[in-house]
């Protein structure tokens, strides 16, 4: 998009450009004239240019920033995930006679006693 205005500007300079010439009486064939063009020429297109590669770096950046964002998001979900399964396994131990699962060393009365 702003190469495209580079370009735009581009051709608005040009146009410019030759006017001036024939307002001064000189013919648009001259080499004078058509160098001065093809340095405009090649200016915008270096401008339009740099621009496109500054857009393409942006468009990096900004892919990398989403995929720091979904990945972050993923890890928080996945925390969020371990502490409600924490959680739940808090409630279970209590609803078995508070004896903690994972070994957690509670006493565990055997069948007789």
């Amino acid at each position: 998009m702003r190469a495209g205005r580079i370009r735009t500007a581009g051709k608005t300079e040009v146009s410019r450009s030759r006017s001036d010439a024939v307002g001064a009486g000189v013919s648009l064939n001259s080499g004078s004239v058509l160098q001065a063009e093809r340095q405009i020429v090649q200016n915008v297109e270096q401008d339009a240019g740099v621009a496109i590669l500054n857009g393409q770096s942006r468009a990096r950046a900004f892919e990398a920033q989403g995929r720091g964002a979904m990945l972050n998001g993923a890890l928080g979900a996945l925390s969020g995930l371990s502490t409600a399964a924490d959680k739940w396994k808090r409630t279970q131990s209590s609803a078995i006679g508070n004896v903690p699962l994972g070994g957690g060393g509670g006493y565990i009365p055997m069948a007789g006693e």
